[in-house]
C-alpha cells in the first residue's frame, strides 16, 4: 500500500535530507540547518524555534507512525499534538534527557507509542472508535473523504492480519519496516538492544513468509 494512497504525510516533504534530520523549510522560507542533537540541545534550554524546528521536521514521521499504530488518521493526529505537548511540557519541567542517537525520532517514537495507547482508551470512553470513525469530518484541504476512510479501513485489516505476530514482533515491523527507523533507533524506542530487535524482524519475515503481508517486511533499513 502506497503512502500516497493510504493518508500518509510525507515525512521528507519541505526538508532537504530523506530523513528529515538536516533541515526544514519553514513557512517564511529559510532552512533550519541545525541537526537534530543541535535543536534537541537547544530545546533542553528552552529554545522555542528548536521546539519548532523539531516540529516541522517530525512531526509527519509522528503522524504516520501513529496512523499505522492505531489505523485512525484522526487518533493518529491526536497522537502527533499530545507527543508534542508532553515533550514541551518535559522541556518546562527540565526533565529532557540527552540525545543518545543523532536524531530525535527514537524519542518522538517512544513518546508517540505511549500517546497511541491512550488516545485510544479515551476515544473508547468516550463513543467508540468506530463511532469516532464514522463521525471524523474531512481534514483541511481534503474533500476525498471516501478514499481516507479506505484508508482507515485497509490499516485495520493489514493490522488484524498482524495478529499472527507477537506484538514484540509487531512493534519491530511497525519501527524498522514502516517508518523506517534503523535497528540501533527501533532498539532505542524499545529498550532493547539491536541483536533483539534484528531477531525479531527475522522471526516476524519467517513467521509471514509467503503471506500477503510479505512484502511489508523487506527492503528495510539495516
Amino acid at each position: 500500500m502506497r503512502d500516497e494512497d493510504a493518508g500518509f504525510r510525507d515525512p521528507a516533504a519541505g526538508s532537504s535530507a530523506s530523513d528529515g534530520s538536516h533541515g526544514e523549510r519553514t513557512p517564511d522560507g529559510p532552512l533550519d540547518a541545525r541537526d537534530d542533537v543541535a535543536l534537541w540541545r537547544d530545546l533542553r534550554a528552552g529554545d522555542r524555534d528548536a521546539f519548532r524546528a523539531l516540529f516541522l521536521r517530525h512531526s509527519d514521521a509522528v503522524y504516520n507512525f501513529g496512523f499505522r499504530r492505531t489505523g485512525s488518521w484522526g487518533v493518529a493526529d491526536d497522537v502527533v499534538q499530545a507527543t508534542f505537548t508532553a515533550l514541551w511540557r518535559r522541556v518546562q519541567d527540565g526533565t529532557v534527557d540527552e540525545l543518545e542517537l543523532p536524531s530525535a525520532r527514537p524519542v518522538l517514537f517512544s513518546m508517540a507509542r505511549n500517546e497511541c495507547g491512550n488516545q485510544l482508551r479515551s476515544v473508547r470512553r468516550q463513543a467508540g472508535l468506530a463511532d469516532r470513525i464514522e463521525a471524523q469530518p474531512a481534514r483541511p484541504g481534503t474533500d476525498d473523504t471516501d478514499r481516507w476512510v479506505t484508508a482507515e479501513a485497509t490499516m485495520r485489516e493489514i493490522r488484524r492480519a498482524l495478529r499472527v505476530l507477537p506484538r514484540n514482533q509487531r512493534e519491530v515491523v511497525e519501527l524498522v519496516a514502516w517508518s523506517e527507523l534503523s535497528l540501533a533507533e527501533a532498539g532505542a524506542v524499545l529498550g532493547v538492544p539491536v541483536g533483539t530487535v534484528k531477531s525479531r524482524l527475522k522471526r516476524a519475515r519467517d513467521r509471514l513468509h509467503r503471506t500477503p503481508l510479505a512484502g511489508l517486511l523487506y527492503g528495510s533499513p539495516e
